[in-house]
């Protein structure tokens, strides 16, 4: 059986919010996605809400659902994604939960060394696909993260 996860894809002007795993947990220091595990009878939209309200302090908009993918990892354990696209959110991003994390171009993605279930859709982002997410001009002053 699979871990549902959801995926959030923070995105302000050209750039795109990663976060990295603390040290000494599961994949201790690889960087991901701002998400997490669904709960019970949670659907995926309502898990990114609740996780990134969790993470970073934000009341997201939870936008256009990017892509679905399984992936299972070396010790057998799978995760079903769902990768969505944040376009905004309420509050200022901050780090509660993650060793570090960082604004990025996303032809900067593959130098992070990123959780296996993410490279896929990393390779993708990086190559330009899914443009129309990182067209929209970056917020007033004040607002940029």
């Amino acid at each position: 059986m699979a871990v549902r996860v959801s995926v959030g894809v923070l995105t302000c002007g050209s750039r795109i919010l990663i976060c990295q795993r603390k040290a000494g947990t599961r994949h201790g220091l690889k960087w991901e996605f701002p998400g997490g595990k669904a709960e019970a009878g949670e659907d995926a939209a309502a898990c990114l809400r609740r996780e990134l309200r969790e993470e970073l302090g934000v009341e997201a908009t939870i936008g256009t659902l990017l892509l679905r993918k399984r992936h299972t990892y070396s010790d057998g354990r799978c995760v079903a994604l769902s990768f969505f696209h944040v376009p905004s959110y309420i509050g200022v991003v901050s780090n509660r939960v993650f060793e570090d994390m960082l604004w990025v171009e996303p032809q900067q993605l593959p130098d992070y060394d990123f959780l296996a279930g993410d490279r896929d859709f990393i390779t993708a982002l990086a190559g330009g696909a899914w443009q129309e997410l990182f067209a929209r001009p970056a917020p007033p002053p004040g607002r940029q993260p």
